[in-house]
């Protein structure tokens, strides 16, 4: 199983960034705003999630309380790092090259991260027209 999101898996771990710790329901009707979907499948998204260590539960209350396991910032991290990987095949690219590729390998290094995020969240507006999700 892949380690990075799906993009169903990605909409739940947005909800529950938003809403913080919530019910299978509060995050269910969440994704009903966004597209048609069954209470089912949601609670099946969060069994998957669960097993990839996405999301945690807390089973000593009824009903059941979901929070993501991971922060935003780092599934972000994460995903950007996967994506540039595979787009530029970075395993065969010199690190020097990397923030030229508009990233950090050295994710330590939070204040290039955030610069690069702001641009890219300006670029992401002036290309859409639309919100960037935080």
């Amino acid at each position: 199983a892949s380690e990075q999101p799906t993009e169903v898996e990605l909409q739940i771990l947005n909800a529950l960034w938003e809403l913080g710790p919530s019910t299978v329901r509060q995050i269910h009707n969440r994704l009903s705003e966004l597209k048609e979907t069954n209470y089912s499948t949601t609670v099946k998204m969060l069994s998957v999630m669960l097993e990839k260590n996405l999301v945690r539960r807390d089973d000593s209350v009824r009903p059941q309380i979901f929070k993501a396991a991971v922060t935003r910032q780092h599934a972000q991290k994460k995903m950007l790092k996967g994506l540039i990987h595979k787009v530029w095949n970075a395993d065969h690219i010199n690190e020097a090259c990397y923030p030229y590729l508009g990233y950090a390998y050295q994710w330590g290094n939070d204040r290039f991260y955030d610069a690069w995020r702001r641009q890219m969240m300006q670029y992401a507006v002036a290309l859409k027209g639309s919100r960037w999700i935080e």
